[in-house]
């Protein structure tokens, strides 16, 4: 939210859309409630929507002209994909397995953890060059359709498991 603010400066007209829901456990509500408290903070209450398409995110990404992921711990960046799968390029940090997803300049551009500016800079580059947001998008749907399929997936499974009978007998 405040590389938003930071990005506002030269493209007014941007918007960032928050969206799934905060459940389960307490921080995750608390966390949800100081975004929203932040965003008025940052005279950001009209430039920020909160929404949950749990049941159609796909209707998400292809609204979007960027996904941003800016976690300071990923394990695994589901988001990543299903964005790259859309053709939407991505805005991340470096952290955890992100980069193993995403190529920085061909997928979308990577950013440290917790440097609003940096992010910020990431996503003016994307968002002020159409040439750029396409040749990203196009080049994360062709690495999502090659690399993170059902089949490759069950493929690889089945070769771990072929690999570990092999050394029983």
């Amino acid at each position: 939210m405040r590389a938003l603010a930071i990005v506002r400066r030269d493209l007014p007209d941007a918007r960032l859309v928050i969206d799934g829901t905060a459940k389960f456990r307490r921080e995750n509500v608390e966390y949800a409630a100081a975004l929203r408290r932040l965003a008025g903070n940052l005279s950001l209450e009209r430039a920020v929507y909160f929404g949950d398409h749990a049941g159609a995110v796909h209707r998400v990404y292809d609204d979007l002209d960027v996904l941003v992921l800016a976690s300071v711990a990923e394990p695994f960046g589901l988001v990543l994909i299903e964005a790259m799968a859309r053709g939407v390029p991505v805005v991340a940090t470096r952290a955890g397995g992100v980069p193993e997803i995403v190529e920085h300049g061909v997928h979308g551009l990577l950013v440290p953890p917790r440097d609003p500016e940096a992010l910020a800079e990431a996503l003016r580059a994307i968002l002020g060059d159409g040439r750029t947001r396409d040749r990203m998008g196009g080049a994360g749907r062709e690495r999502a359709a090659r690399s993170f399929t059902v089949a490759r997936e069950a493929a690889q499974i089945e070769a771990v498991y072929r690999a570990v009978l092999a050394r029983r007998r």
